[in-house]
Parts: C-alpha cells; structure tokens; sequence
C-alpha cells in the first residue's frame, strides 16, 4: 500500500519533470527534486525487476507442489503368447492317439502354421517380447514433500528481502538527492558571498595602493592587499567550479540529463530541531533501519535453508494417474482400430532416503555455517547502527552550538559594520577600516553557511537511519 501512495503520487507530480526542463526562472524544493529522482533513478529501476524476479522464483517453487499434467507417448515391451496346439505335450504319442485322420491333419497344419517364422520386422527383434506403444495424458501431484515446502518458505522470504532492498535503494536515492541538494545551495550562497569578498578586496586594495603612494601605508600593507585580493579571486573560481560540479551531481541523483537550464532552488532559513533522544532513535532505527531489516531477513532465509537440506532425511509421497490408449503388439496393423485399447492407471509413489553417503549431511552443516555467518553479521550491524546514530546525534548536539556561536559571530559582525559605517560618516575612521569590517561580515557569513550544511546533512544522516523525514523527526 505504501508504494501505491508513492506510485500516486509520482503520477500525479509527472509534469513536473518536462516543467523542470522549460521553466528557467522555476523554484524547485527539496520534495520536488526526490519525487523526480524516484522516478528517473535506475537503481530503483534494477530493484523493481529484482522484485520481479523473486516473485517470478516464488510462483516457480510454489507450482511444485501443484497438479502437473503431461501429454505422453511411450513404448512398451510384452512378453509374446505362445501359439502352441493344447495338445502338443502328446505329440510323440500323435500316431497312437484313437483320433480321425482329419482331426490329425488339422492338428498338423496349426502346428506348422505356428511355427512359421514371422515376416514382421518388429516381432524378430526378440524371440520372447513384442514391442508396444500408447499415447495418453497422465497428472500428478506431491501429497507429501517437506523440501518442496521449504523451498516456498525461502522463495517467500527472498519477495520480502526483495521489498526491504527497494526500500534500502529508495533510501539511498534520497539521502544522495539531499546531499546533493544542500551542496547545490551551499555552493550558489558561496558564490554570492565569494563575489562580495572580491569585490571588496578590490576596493581596499585600491585604497591600500593611494595610501601606500601618499606615504600612508607601508609596503607589506600593500603585499597583503594584493594577496587577499587575488586569493579572493582564487576562491571565487573554485567556488564557482563547485557550484557546476554539485549541479551535475543534483541532476545525476534525479536522473536528469543536463540541458543548460537554469534553476533555482528553495532554502528555508529555519533549523529544524531533533525531537527525538538518542534512545528513542536506536528504537526506531532497530524497527526501520533497512540495513539491519535485510540482515535479518538473510539470516531468516539461511534458517529456512537449513530446514531444506535437512528436509533431504524425510520421505516423499507423489500420487500419479494416467489415460492412454495402447496398442500391446505392433507387430499387428496399427492403423486398424481393433488393436488400440483404452488403458488406466492409477497409483503413488514414496521415496525415503536410506543412504547418501554423508551428502545431505555435508549440506546440512554447510547451511548452519552460512546460518552461523548471518548471526555474528547481525550483532554487527546492530552494533554499527547503533555507533553510527550516536556519533550523528553528539555531532548535531555540537553543530547545534556551533550553529549558535556562528549566527552570534554574524550579528555581531552587522552590528560592528554598521558601527564602522556610522563611524566613517563622521569621519572618525577611514574606508579601509569599513571594507574590513565588510570581509569580516562575509566571513562570518559563510562559516554560518558551512555549519547549517553540516548540520542539516547529518540530520538527513540519522533520517536515513531511522527512516523518517525531517518534517516527523523533528519539531514543527
């Protein structure tokens, strides 16, 4: 049901994608970017024919167990009856029996007629069977076979680690879309800020260059201006550089060709807040975590497989029937309809194992290895979850801070630029002092800049743990 909704919902929001690709001025938010990764990413597309297989795997072990019906031609052998006089066993004794002459004479000319050899190909290739055949149809069907129901119990358990990995790529598709998003806005905001920072260096460089030509300035004053400005100049071009490699990433986790377009994209200025403590989280990421739902449903299925190796010990119960119609000597006409009779046949088969000569047992102990493997990587990623959401959870406590002390830096930087402005305007402070109160207010601007990128990708981090969006995992 829950993939229905999403399916809805990509139907519904199908547009969007020609939209992204005609508007150049277009808005584009978070959600909109994820509803059109989940449609274009293949590797959702791989995991949906991989749902596709395992279903196609369940029908084929669950159709073992159901009727089969076949269309047979088979041949058979007969033993031959012997055309022999009843009274042959007095042969020796003919000339004494008180018989008629005709009677004798009769009884001679069957005698050699049976003992004529045959013309027909087919009766000389044995002196003791004759050669049949029938056509028919038979069915059956398993009463009684435990591997084959293990096998439907593993292939049922492979549709489920099928939906969990779907899930788990679904995931990935977002939390990469996320990143790339945040690293989309952080370097377009880096650029603006990055521009500013040029602009004013060149400004006091140009003012460090009167000062120093009026004797006002020394020469290292001058040096630093230059570096700075041309340092500016660097960092402006990685930025921008930066900023055309996170587009291409942005569009690569959409599965968007590039087409020059131009857009933009929405960043709200609020930070959201955790709601949650780190217990409830570890709650939740042992309920949801897709990497430890697929090692658990590996080690259900390894469980299952040791059930199918030792099902090897136990009996098998198959009833067959059969029509057919049958011609038991070909040596007669076939195509004469006296010959062919209507035949039936019913019965069952059991099959218990007796030896294998340590076969199914090597089997047996090499499921319970694989079972034993799929234990220990269990407690291992339990224990990596677990690690993984506590580090995520002290890092946002500390970015949390850092996030604080950054946006009181950038107050206080305006409010000691203005001062400087107002400074100036009296003239108790020069213009070189008031660009540097300027630089001063970028800087602070793009560390603000980094520790909301921080923070907002190890909150996305910890919602990929316990599979809940920011709008649920954190206070409205």
């Amino acid at each position: 049901m829950k993939y229905l909704y999403i399916a809805i919902l990509m139907i519904l929001l199908f547009p969007l994608s020609s939209g992204f690709s005609q508007d150049k001025s277009k808005i584009v938010s978070l959600n909109e970017c994820i509803t059109i990764a989940l449609q274009n990413n293949p590797a959702i597309m791989v995991t949906d024919e991989d749902k596709k297989r395992a279903l196609a795997e369940y029908r084929a072990a669950n159709a073992q167990r159901n009727v089969f019906i076949n269309a047979e031609i088979k041949s058979h052998q007969y033993p031959k009856v012997a055309k022999t006089w009843k009274y042959s066993e007095f042969d020796p004794y003919l000339p004494y029996l008180t018989i008629s002459d005709g009677q004798k004479f009769a009884y001679t000319y069957y005698r050699a007629k049976s003992t004529e050899t045959s013309d027909n190909v087919i009766d000389k290739l044995s002196e003791y069977y004759t050669l049949g055949i029938s056509f028919g149809i038979s069915a059956g069907v398993s009463i009684y076979n435990a591997k084959k129901n293990r096998l439907v119990q593993h292939a049922k358990s492979g549709v489920k680690l099928a939906d969990l990995q779907t899930k788990k790529a679904m995931g990935d598709v977002i939390f990469s879309v996320k990143k790339a998003y945040y690293t989309y806005t952080m370097s377009q905001e880096t650029v603006v800020l990055q521009k500013k920072l040029v602009k004013y260096n060149e400004d006091r460089l140009k003012l460090t260059e009167v000062f120093y030509k009026n004797a006002q300035k020394q020469l290292y004053d001058l040096s630093k201006a230059r570096f700075d400005y041309s340092d500016a100049q660097l960092q402006l071009q990685k930025s921008i550089n930066a900023e055309r490699a996170s587009r291409i990433e942005l569009l690569r986790a959409m599965g968007v060709p590039d087409e020059g377009t131009e857009f933009v994209l929405e960043m709200k200025d609020h930070i959201p807040e955790l709601q949650y403590s780190l217990e409830e989280l570890i709650k939740l990421a042992e309920m949801n975590f897709p990497d430890m739902q697929i090692v658990k449903m590996q080690k259900e299925m390894t469980k299952i497989k040791v059930a199918v190796e030792k099902s090897g010990h136990y009996p098998e119960v198959d009833l067959q029937v059969g029509a057919a119609y049958e011609n038991g000597q070909l040596d007669k006409p076939v195509f004469d309809s006296s010959n062919w009779k209507p035949t039936f046949a019913a019965g069952f088969v059991a099959r218990i194992p007796i030896f294998s000569g340590g076969m199914v047992s090597a089997r047996v102990d090499a499921a319970e290895s694989e079972y034993n493997k799929m234990v220990y990587k269990e407690k291992d990623a339990l224990v990596n979850m677990k690690l993984m959401l506590q580090n995520h959870y002290a890092t946002l406590q500390e970015l949390t801070k850092q996030l604080s002390m950054s946006k009181m830096m950038t107050d206080n930087a305006e409010k000691h630029y203005r001062l400087s402005l107002r400074m100036y305007e009296s003239g108790a402070t020069t213009m070189l002092e008031l660009h540097d109160a300027n630089v001063q207010r970028v800087n602070s601007e793009m560390s603000y800049l980094r520790a909301r990128y921080d923070y907002l990708m190890t909150l996305a981090k910890i919602s990929s743990i316990v599979v809940l969006g920011e709008d649920s995992l954190c206070k409205k």
